[in-house]
């Protein structure tokens, strides 16, 4: 037997001896140790010293103005969020959402909790639920939300299909980025309060689209579906702030977007009226 074969049949025997959730669990801390590693040789905490120096910790454009982001998040990639450029395609979507009423809200795929402390912010009275399956941006969350103080948002980690079912109640928001989970996660005939669940879905998929179109069928008739695709253009020209003081490598990371040129993101709105 080669050392090939050998491999196989160890992760085979692993993923059979180890319950789902905890493999899911080492697989996530693994890939943030990766993605932290990656991040410090490319000079990100360098860059975002820079950007903080300058603008302070505060996000100062974007969705959510004024949300303090504390230093131990130097490790990842800062200057979206303060500049306010992380994810403008789908701001309009968002920003809808803070004229209605939602049962509870789900983040689904959290990071370090910007969506789940922001839109806290904008419902300060409604339960927000954080879910990430890594341990530290579990802890991240939960201090982005204390240094915001922000006392509605909840963190756990694997978010199942079961969960959904059993726990999920009508008319809530959720916000989905659970690389690629989302095509089983999100199957309205096991969880019927999915039907009438506002969604807003990052879809990671690829051409020829067929998962994505499946998870836009199986919605057809509960609701209304807008999908808006990844702007590639150069980012750095969609902030007004002045970015002379990086060196044009330091700005690709300050703004820039590591993404595929595909990627598309879902805005499912349920046909029924919200109840709330």
């Amino acid at each position: 037997m080669n050392a090939t074969s050998t491999r196989k049949r160890l992760k085979m025997l692993f993923n059979w001896l180890v319950p789902e959730r905890i493999n899911v669990l080492l697989l996530s801390a693994r890939s943030r140790r990766l993605s932290h590693a990656r991040l410090r040789a490319w000079g990100m905490p360098e860059v975002n010293d820079k950007l903080i120096k300058v603008f302070g910790n505060q996000c100062e454009n974007g969705l959510f103005p004024g949300m303090i982001l504390p230093n131990f998040l130097r490790c990842e990639q800062m200057g979206p969020f303060l500049l306010g450029t992380y994810e403008q395609e789908i701001e309009p979507w968002l920003t809808s959402l803070k004229t209605q009423r939602f049962s509870t809200i789900l983040d689904i795929g959290s990071k370090f909790g910007f969506y789940a402390v922001g839109l806290a912010q904008w419902f300060p009275t409604t339960r927000v639920i954080a879910f990430d399956t890594d341990p530290w941006a579990q802890k991240a969350t939960r201090e982005v939300a204390n240094v915001n103080k922000v006392h509605n948002v909840e963190t756990l980690g694997y978010c199942s299909h079961k969960w959904l079912a059993s726990h999920l109640p009508p008319d809530s928001l959720i916000i989905s980025d659970c690389e690629g989970y989302e095509f089983i996660l999100f199957q309205p005939e096991s969880v019927p309060n999915l039907n009438t669940a506002t969604m807003i879905i990052e879809s990671h998929d690829a051409p020829p689209w067929e998962k994505h179109a499946k998870l836009i069928e199986s919605f057809q008739y509960t609701h209304d579906v807008k999908e808006v695709s990844f702007d590639t253009s150069d980012r750095s020209k969609r902030t007004t702030f002045d970015l002379s003081f990086l060196s044009p490598s330091e700005l690709g990371l300050a703004v820039g977007e590591p993404r595929n040129p595909w990627q598309k993101w879902l805005y499912f709105r349920p046909k029924l009226a919200n109840s709330l």
